[in-house]
C-alpha cells in the first residue's frame, strides 16, 4: 500500500456469487489476508480488492 486507505476484498466464486468479503483501514505497506479454506469448494476463484482509486483482480485455485 502506497499510503494509508480504507481496503475491501471480495472473493467471487466462478460463476460471480461473492463468497467472502473483509473490509479494513491499512497502513503503509504490504498485507497478508489469510482466506480460511474451510469456507471454499475446490475451484476457481476471484479476488478484488478496492482501495481508494485502486482496483485489482487476481485468480485463485484451491486445491484440496
Amino acid at each position: 500500500m502506497p499510503r494509508t486507505s480504507d481496503v475491501t476484498l471480495k472473493l467471487y466464486n466462478l460463476s460471480g456469487r461473492e463468497v467472502k468479503r473483509t473490509s479494513t483501514h491499512s497502513g503503509i505497506g504490504y498485507h497478508e489476508v489469510n482466506i480460511p479454506l474451510d469456507i471454499l469448494h475446490r475451484g476457481i476463484y476471484f479476488v478484488e480488492m478496492r482501495a481508494d482509486d485502486y482496483r485489482g483482480v487476481k485468480k485463485i485455485v484451491v486445491i484440496k
